[in-house]
């Protein structure tokens, strides 16, 4: 009471000298009048908070400081929104100070006076930010001193509504300390009960919004996004979206460490599975548009042969056959996956194939390149009609290459059978010339035409 009835005899005393002035200066007209702070009215007060690490620290509260709108007293006023951004303690919780501050005219819409306090961890620069620190605190009080004089005692910085900083000594005074403990509720499994350090949110609203997600449940999204049947809405150029509704903040890696880092140790592993499965998101990301682009060039080049084919070769029949060679060895001689095309050669002796592609990876049989139920796809496999060893999964490489070479001779062979004898007889010859069928262990003759 002794020091806030201090505080109001000082905005009193100050607010009676700027009228007094105004008066002699006859330019009472321009100030805004108005009655004095009362003591008994709640209208006069703020009340305000500043954030602790610990209960004991409450004694540091509220000191007088270095501000770049002078020196005073920086607080936030008590709200939902300014105590949802309060910086909690090791274990979740969110330790303040509440205090009421005096207050009568308030300065807003002023921007800065000058930057912010300079900040040194070099000793060698302790000189020259001490002298930095003084020229910033002459220049502060100037611009302080002239906007007291005008009846000011309190400044709201501009873009920052809830934040005041008080130019009266002891217009603020604590009255007690707070330990809050927020309880966060899971955007995905809707569990209301979660500490800070058991959620992690996407930083686009504050805590509490809406906008966190459990790690259990954030790796299970990251998980599902994953898989080449995720919606696309899920992921943005490699990067995890926020799954609330309406949110388009994605989950940058950064942040998310810094948020792990809080949690505890209990968290670890589903903690190391999102930050893993936001690598491998955006490492995919990057391997599927170098696919995109591999597939594009095979394309433009394949249309540039057969563009290049249309154009030099005169004979019809001639033209005929560098044609389907063409499609012969892109389509019939090369392996492709049976969903997006992309080629393969690798063969691990499993003939249940997954497609390399990170935009594909449907599962296939190895002996028709086909079937692509990823729920029966070893059973496929074991009774494929096509299988060297029926109710086996795994064979040689050397199988494999010999059933493709007969699988492939079969494609060209049916191919051919449709044209006639001339086209057939040159597209051989091409294929034999190049080698192309030689490579693969593949004769075709004119008796493999005969039905």
């Amino acid at each position: 009471l002794v020091r806030i009835t201090a505080a109001h005899r000082a905005i009193v005393a100050r607010y009676t000298d700027v009228l007094a002035a105004a008066v002699e200066n006859d330019d009472a007209e321009d100030l805004p009048l108005g009655a004095p702070p009362s003591l008994g009215s709640v209208e006069s007060y703020d009340v305000v908070f500043q954030t602790i690490d610990r209960d004991d620290a409450a004694g540091r509260a509220f000191r007088t400081g270095d501000t770049n709108f002078g020196q005073g007293v920086g607080a936030h006023v008590l709200c939902p929104e300014a105590l949802a951004a309060a910086e909690p303690t090791a274990d979740g919780d969110v330790v303040v100070v509440v205090a009421l501050a005096l207050r009568f005219r308030a300065l807003t819409g002023t921007p800065p006076f000058c930057k912010k306090k300079p900040k040194t961890k070099n000793t060698a620069s302790k000189a020259a930010a001490t002298k930095e620190l003084n020229a910033m605190r002459a220049k502060t009080k100037k611009h302080k001193e002239s906007r007291l004089l005008a009846g000011f005692d309190h400044v709201i910085p501009p873009k920052k509504p809830l934040r005041r900083i008080y130019w009266i000594p002891d217009a603020v005074v604590p009255v007690r300390v707070l330990r809050l403990r927020f309880h966060r509720t899971c955007a995905i499994c809707c569990e209301n009960n979660l500490l800070p350090k058991h959620v992690c949110g996407c930083g686009a609203a504050s805590p509490n919004q809406g906008h966190d997600v459990c790690w259990a449940c954030l790796s299970r999204y990251v998980a599902d996004s994953s898989r080449p049947d995720a919606l696309p809405r899920s992921v943005r150029d490699g990067r995890l979206r926020c799954p609330s509704e309406g949110c388009e903040e994605v989950y940058a890696l950064l942040d998310v460490a810094n948020q792990a880092r809080l949690a505890g140790a209990d968290q670890e592993d589903a903690c190391r599975e999102v930050f893993e499965g936001l690598q491998r998101l955006k490492t995919t990301s990057e391997i599927a548009k170098e696919v995109t682009a591999a597939l594009v060039a095979q394309e433009t080049r394949f249309k540039a042969e057969l563009a290049r084919i249309e154009a030099t070769i005169r004979n019809e029949d001639e033209r005929q056959a560098q044609v389907l060679r063409l499609k012969i060895v892109d389509q019939d001689l090369t392996l492709h996956c049976p969903k997006c095309n992309v080629a393969f050669l690798d063969f691990s002796g499993c003939f249940a194939l997954t497609c390399s592609n990170p935009m594909c990876r449907v599962h296939f049989c190895a002996w028709c390149i086909d079937h692509t139920d990823a729920n029966d796809v070893h059973g496929h496999v074991a009774r494929c009609p096509q299988s060297a060893d029926p109710g086996q999964l795994f064979a040689s490489e050397t199988a494999f290459n010999a059933h493709q070479s007969r699988r492939k001779k079969g494609l060209v062979v049916r191919r051919l059978a449709r044209e006639t004898r001339d086209v057939r007889d040159r597209v051989l010859l091409l294929l034999n010339e190049s080698g192309e069928l030689r490579d693969l262990d593949i004769v075709i003759s004119e008796a493999d035409f005969v039905t």
